[in-house]
């Protein structure tokens, strides 16, 4: 086997941390930069930011009632946190339905 290419410290992709996502909100609505520079300064693909943006986008109602669209770094946490509790393995009772009525009925008994 050739060992040439065979490289142990292979790129480990990490979710944006709360941190990232706050700076992203103040580079992207305070200071307007783009998303090929917020990409730059935090070492992500130009992707990522785009769909972390896309999740965290909100409707603010500005002095006299205009409406603008920003980030908001703690609506893209709550909706990470969300999406993440439906990771995991199914049920095991969610197969077997017969075996869940017969305890629902023996537990009203």
């Amino acid at each position: 086997m050739c060992l040439l290419h065979y490289n142990k410290k292979e790129k480990k992709y990490k979710h944006l941390t709360y941190a990232e996502r706050t700076m992203i909100e103040r580079w992207y609505n305070k200071e307007h930069r783009r998303i090929s520079e917020i990409a730059i300064l935090l070492h992500k693909s130009e992707r990522t930011i785009r769909r972390e943006i896309k999740r965290g986008k909100v409707i603010v109602r500005g002095y006299e009632w205009e409406e603008k669209e920003e980030y908001s770094a703690m609506i893209a946490q709550e909706k990470y946190d969300y999406n993440k509790t439906g990771k995991g393995p199914e049920m095991k009772l969610d197969k077997d339905i017969k075996l869940v009525e017969y305890i629902e009925n023996e537990i009203v008994k």
